[in-house]
């Protein structure tokens, strides 16, 4: 009975010693894997920032833009970014929208929202661009420029609903800070909309 109960606290030793084995060896692989990502990171801004290898930017993009946390943020900004460089708009406004979904509560992700909504706006497709600044907008907690696309919701939405316009200048008149610029902004223009 004895041997029986040593033999099975050397068995409980030997298998805690190989959990903490693989959890180590675990730990090591996946701190090895955000070195390379940051690594990619890093190549991808020099990359972007010089314009030496777009071919090669482009394949490091490739390999992040489906990755989780703030690799597959960036990776996707990066993309988004590149695409209105060149002029692919559409492609641009994809990479933004990709960014929204895939990463909800990001700050990238209300920057992407209100990078796609002056891109929908410049492409005429005035009502996605509405409907962008005033999700942006609606985001006041995650997003600090959220006043910039209250201002350019209020502005669309004079074509549309002037009352909806009046409502966001008077949000912006009342939740901002005498001396902001985007306050004043709208001050100025209740001034002319309002009798």
């Amino acid at each position: 009975m004895k041997k029986l109960k040593v033999s099975l606290f050397m068995s409980i030793i030997i298998a805690v010693a190989a959990l903490l084995i693989i959890i180590g060896v675990a730990g090591f692989i996946h701190d090895r894997q955000r070195y390379e990502v940051a690594l990619k990171l890093d190549e991808i801004q020099i990359l972007y920032e010089s314009r030496s290898d777009n071919n090669l930017l482009w394949q490091l993009l490739n390999e992040l833009t489906g990755a989780r946390g703030y690799a597959g943020q960036r990776a996707l900004f990066y993309a988004a970014m590149l695409s209105f460089d060149n002029g692919d708009y559409n492609a641009a406004i994809s990479y933004f929208e990709q960014l929204r979904n895939r990463h909800r509560r990001s700050y990238l992700a209300a920057t992407a929202t209100l990078n796609q909504a002056y891109l929908s706006e410049q492409l005429g497709q005035t009502a996605e661009a509405l409907a962008l600044f005033e999700l942006a907008t609606a985001n006041r907690t995650l997003f600090s420029a959220w006043p910039e696309a209250a201002l350019n919701a209020a502005r669309l939405n004079e074509a549309v609903n002037m009352m909806a316009a009046i409502s966001y200048y008077r949000m912006l008149v009342s939740e901002l800070e005498e001396g902001n610029s985007w306050k004043t902004l709208a001050e100025n223009r209740l001034i002319v909309l309002e009798p």
